[in-house]
């Protein structure tokens, strides 16, 4: 892998070292929380919020334009930056990825961007829109982070979590992470009544995770709807 696994529990890493033979694994960094959180994936109870695979960003100052110009459409894709050969490529391997984790996913939502979307289906094979979980260009989040929130609190049914793809905006916000393309960060809900991330996983190591898969390749990982 070219990039550590980071903010992830120390447990957690010598886990994954463990039962899908990485490597590598570096240092946790960051979060500090209670629990593997490869447990807790499998448990349920969470949400896996995911940055859009990697884009075409030679498509960036057309959705620019069309923003300011107010063509823009989240219906139109040609009015977007939309996934890259590559990141549909990276969508699929992460959803090879979550399969070889035999994780059970009760819902995938999805902001409505059109990578967002491709995301979502080339890795999960379907996905639900929510409208407002999208962040807007300046800053204005405009109840994205409520959505977020209310998603990431509503229940499961027993050892499923919920998989939420969006942007890089709403993680930076809540969470101050940067997330890049393909990334993502477990979330969940506080004792207290807030959220907290419980660990990061980036592209490459999705990636890596792939492979275990390999047998069931093309197959996206399962989803049970509730």
């Amino acid at each position: 892998m070219s990039k550590p696994l980071r903010f992830l529990w120390i447990p957690l890493l010598a886990t994954i070292a463990a039962s899908l033979g990485l490597a590598e694994a570096s240092k946790a960094a960051g979060v500090s929380v209670g629990g593997a959180a490869l447990d807790a994936l499998r448990h349920g109870g969470v949400t896996l919020f995911l940055r859009h695979a990697p884009s075409d960003w030679s498509q960036e100052a057309t959705e620019f334009e069309a923003r300011a110009d107010g063509t823009f459409a989240f219906a139109d894709c040609r009015t977007q930056r939309n996934l890259s050969p590559e990141g549909r490529d990276a969508a699929r391997a992460l959803g090879l990825a979550l399969k070889s984790l035999k994780l059970a996913i009760a819902e995938v939502d999805a902001a409505p961007l059109c990578r967002t979307l491709e995301t979502a289906r080339l890795a999960f094979g379907q996905a639900k829109t929510v409208e407002d979980l999208v962040s807007r260009r300046g800053g204005a989040l405009t109840g994205a982070r409520d959505v977020l929130e209310r998603l990431v609190k509503a229940p499961t049914p027993e050892r499923a979590l919920r998989v939420v793809v969006g942007d890089y905006e709403l993680a930076q916000a809540l969470f101050g992470q940067t997330l890049g393309e393909g990334d993502g960060l477990i979330l969940r809900a506080t004792p207290q009544g807030g959220l907290e991330a419980v660990a990061r996983i980036d592209l490459d190591d999705w990636r890596a995770l792939a492979p275990v898969a390999q047998s069931g390749a093309g197959a996206p990982a399962p989803v049970k709807r509730f």
